[in-house]
């Protein structure tokens, strides 16, 4: 498995942070930084029907990750199928419908993928942490909050037990 890749947001602002730590006293000023200070990275586990509030351009890496798209995804495709099909020409169908539509194929397989890889991530690191509820929200790696949807309260709640 090769090693992620770094998305240009994520560079800048690590960029950003190390030469604003550099050189303190220097015009350089990330908006919101205070409130983020300490904030590398944060992942939110949850299901696709659960609403997140997150930060729209955060100074941090975000990911959320909907751990059931597999389902998800599966129970769209399933809808759009005609009913009363066989196993074997329920599965041309949904087949011929992936090549007809590839923009729907796309967002099939992106869910499936995701889901796959937030539940590996989920049951690897943060499942035993957060007693395997989610809406979970982990900031840095080590800090879970559960039942939490809202990015920034989950922050400010970080930053004021981390004082």
């Amino acid at each position: 498995m090769s090693p992620p890749t770094l998305s240009r947001r994520t560079v800048v602002t690590r960029l950003v942070l190390l030469v604003t730590m550099a050189a303190p006293g220097t015009l350089l000023h990330a908006e919101g930084l205070g409130r983020y200070q300490g904030i590398q990275k944060v992942e939110v586990f949850t299901h696709a029907e659960v609403p997140i509030t997150q930060p729209k351009k955060p100074p941090f890496e975000l990911k959320v990750w909907r751990l059931d798209g597999y389902a998800s995804a599966n129970q769209a495709l399933n809808k759009l199928t005609p009913k009363n099909l066989t196993d074997a020409q329920k599965k041309e169908w949904q087949t011929n419908y992936n090549k007809a539509h590839p923009e729907f194929e796309e967002k099939w397989v992106d869910a499936m993928v995701e889901s796959i890889e937030g539940n590996q991530v989920w049951r690897r690191g943060y499942s035993a942490k957060a007693r395997g509820r989610v809406p979970a929200i982990v900031i840095n790696g080590d800090w879970v909050m559960i039942n939490e949807t809202d990015v920034e309260r989950a922050i400010a709640r970080y930053q004021a037990q981390n004082r």
